[in-house]
């Protein structure tokens, strides 16, 4: 068995929540200088091989369902392609511990397909070449180059013809869910009115300033001659900034965060995100002006507050669209979780020792 699929339905929000993580409202959650320095520094330790012990052996079975065998490279895979859509939402202290959570959602999920595939194959679905086709052509537009894609191609292991053979298995499952789905009931104006009024706290923006910052790294074993050096070039820089200077271009071309690939900006944070100097200063500044040089545990900081915006609560007209995607998306997914569970329940899956879930399996 050979799959790519991972399923909307999956637990992967849960094994957010257990891992004590939190996602920014527009999903894009800005370097802090605390974190963008630890980058800088490379101690975020994103890149490191997971431990040994909690990697599947390539050939070995996994898991059985109906005689059909999932092996250690099936799983394998699928833990990657989750842990590549979430790792940016997992600190990196836990992200081996996010992985063997994650390892565990892949094996389940991968029974879910194999569950579904078959019943697909059962009731003669079949996808047309044409939306092959589309599907790998929309697939392939994705990257930047046909090299690229190639490239992606060939580290999952994979052929053109075997992509192809993964896109009819996806599109066989769809179909089959689509039917599945017909039938559920979209989400009234009431039921979005009752979440937006049951809900108040999800709806509430706290204070929040959008700044650019510019940071002179310093050691924190360095002396006071060479603090004193660094003092003196950010307050050169400070200087250009007074005269007129573009404070994203000198961001780029000073900066020792990462930020300096976007002029320095750090997007927009509310109170608590950064360390203490950092955050009074930021939020004492008005929009469009330039603070003194403000120390932190990383180095000097020049900053600069280029919004600022007050608390408030948006109505229920700026969120109901937002609202009625939510309920409807959960009502789906319960449905394909019951559907799922059903298929489950007449299987007869056998998991190899260590990977059988703690509890009965939900979706």
């Amino acid at each position: 068995m050979h799959k790519s699929l991972i399923f909307g339905f999956c637990l992967a929000g849960m094994v957010l929540v257990a891992l004590g993580c939190q996602k920014s409202g527009d999903g894009k959650t800005p370097d802090t200088p605390q974190a963008a320095t630890q980058r800088e520094l490379g101690d975020s330790g994103q890149n490191s091989p997971a431990p040994a012990s909690n990697r599947t052996k390539e050939h070995s079975m996994v898991v059985s369902v109906d005689g059909k065998v999932i092996d250690g490279s099936d799983v394998e895979r699928a833990t990657e392609i989750l842990l590549a859509q979430y790792r940016d939402q997992i600190p990196p202290d836990r992200l081996a511990q996010a992985r063997t959570v994650l390892q565990k959602q892949a094996v389940e999920n991968l029974i879910s397909q194999s569950l579904l595939l078959a019943e697909a194959e059962r009731q003669g679905t079949r996808p047309e070449q044409k939306q092959v086709d589309a599907r790998f052509t929309e697939t392939a537009g994705r990257f930047s180059s046909p090299e690229e894609f190639q490239g992606a191609l060939q580290s999952m292991g994979l052929t053109k013809e075997a992509f192809q053979e993964e896109i009819r298995d996806d599109l066989m499952i769809e179909a089959l869910l689509d039917k599945q789905l017909k039938d559920v009931k979209k989400a009234s104006a009431e039921e979005v009115s009752a979440f937006y009024r049951d809900h108040p706290d999800s709806f509430r923006s706290p204070e929040q300033v959008r700044a650019s910052h510019i940071l002179i790294k310093v050691d924190p074993n360095a002396t006071e001659a060479e603090r004193a050096r660094k003092r003196e070039e950010l307050e050169k820089i400070r200087g250009e900034i007074e005269k007129g200077a573009d404070f994203g271009k000198l961001a780029a071309e000073h900066s020792d965060c990462p930020s300096k690939a976007r002029g320095g900006d750090l997007g927009y944070f509310p109170r608590g995100k950064m360390v203490k100097p950092f955050e009074e200063a930021a939020f004492a500044l008005k929009k469009g002006e330039v603070s003194g040089i403000v120390e932190t545990q990383f180095g000097y900081h020049l900053i600069k507050v280029t919004d600022h915006q007050d608390p408030k609560t948006a109505t229920l007209d700026e969120v109901k669209g937002q609202i009625d995607n939510l309920l409807n998306r959960q009502a789906k997914d319960k449905a394909i979780g019951e559907y799922v569970a059903g298929l489950r329940k007449d299987a007869k899956i056998e998991y190899a020792e260590g990977y059988a879930p703690s509890e009965p399996a939900k979706k």
